[in-house]
């Protein structure tokens, strides 16, 4: 019993901290002034889940949540919001990582969680379809 709730203590802990992140870069994106730095957040993701951004992005995104689940042990929940770090990161106008990476990383994530979470989320399924383009009419009357 003790052991497992130190595992849930730890996975929360770790929410926690992906929570911050995924604040600190909204609020950034909003404009306000930069609250942690990327090399603070690839730090953090280094110290809480032994990962960071570009590990992430080395990772083949046929095999990205696998490697997520399996290797790093991560729940759907926290798959999830790592894919919102990525996600949040593509958005903001930087020079740091490359943005189509970012977002294919992310919708990795998001429509792998489609398939398998259990939770249907809004603001996941709106990010998927804002990085999926929609069909231009010459596309759709080809087929």
């Amino acid at each position: 019993m003790f052991g497992r709730d130190y595992i849930m203590k730890q996975i929360d802990q770790l929410a926690a901290v992906l929570s911050q992140i995924i604040i600190a870069l909204v609020q950034r994106k909003k404009g306000a002034p930069e609250e942690l730095s990327f090399d603070q957040i690839n730090a953090l993701l280094q110290e809480y889940m032994d990962l960071d951004i570009p590990k992430i992005l080395s990772m083949d995104n046929n095999e990205l949540t696998d490697s997520l689940k399996g290797e790093y042990n991560l729940t759907n929940e926290l798959i999830g919001q790592l894919g919102d770090i990525l996600y949040e990161i593509a958005e903001l106008d930087q020079n740091v990582y490359p943005t189509e990476a970012l977002y294919q990383k992310a919708l990795t994530i998001f429509q792998y969680l489609e398939k398998h979470d259990k939770v249907f989320s809004f603001d996941r399924h709106q990010k998927i379809n804002k990085m999926i383009p929609a069909p231009t009419d010459s596309e759709s009357s080809s087929e």
